[in-house]
């Protein structure tokens, strides 16, 4: 994503609701198959003045069928209007903000141990895990199309993640548990420091 902003305005982190896998010629995809939206926020200028501001930005992507992903790309522009959210618009972004990845309250650990990244996921031993994956958000490290183990050790929850390339310092990632159909509940991020899981 490249942003054409007006000066003093700022645009954060692309903000993704979890994805699901999608394996296209023998490589693990991360896709999304229903509507979503992408979030980021935009700094506003202290001293910006009542009004509208033009918001530009260029994009790429892959769009993908079950046979092949190809490249696509796009231009996006929005007149955005300083000042009051209306109520029914803030309603929609707490709608797209309710897909997003909650953070854990306290930190995973990792570490490289032989041909695995193993991670130590704080979760209490009530949670129910169904069908555990770990998306990586930085390409490399580990190999997405692998088998990806987990077990129990009381509060935490230990992921066996089978490398790919080098040996990081640090690690970050999203958990997904697997879910109900229609629950988004029991979704929640991992930023991970390194140590000893």
């Amino acid at each position: 994503m490249k942003w054409e902003l007006p000066p003093g305005y700022a645009v954060g982190a692309l903000r993704y609701p979890v994805p699901t896998r999608l394996t296209v010629a023998g490589i693990m995809n991360y896709v999304y198959e229903n509507d979503y939206s992408v979030l980021a926020r935009l700094k506003v200028p202290a001293d910006a003045k009542p009004g509208t501001v033009p918001i530009r930005a260029s994009a790429r992507w892959l769009a993908c069928t079950d046979k092949i992903c190809v490249p696509e790309q796009g231009e996006f522009s929005t007149d955005l209007a300083i000042g009051k959210v209306q109520p029914d618009f803030q309603e929609q972004f707490d709608a797209w903000r309710k897909l997003l990845p909650r953070p854990l309250a306290t930190p995973a650990n990792f570490e490289v141990s032989g041909q695995k990244l193993r991670i130590a996921i704080p979760l209490p031993r009530n949670v129910e895990v169904k069908e555990p994956y770990v998306f990586a958000a930085v390409d490399g490290p580990v190999d997405y199309a692998a088998e990806q183990q987990f077990r129990r050790k009381g509060d935490r929850l230990i992921a066996g993640l089978p490398r790919r390339t080098g040996e990081p310092a640090q690690f970050a990632g999203v958990l997904s548990l697997g879910t109900a159909p229609g629950s988004s509940s029991r979704r929640c991020a991992e930023r991970c420091q390194r140590a000893v899981a």
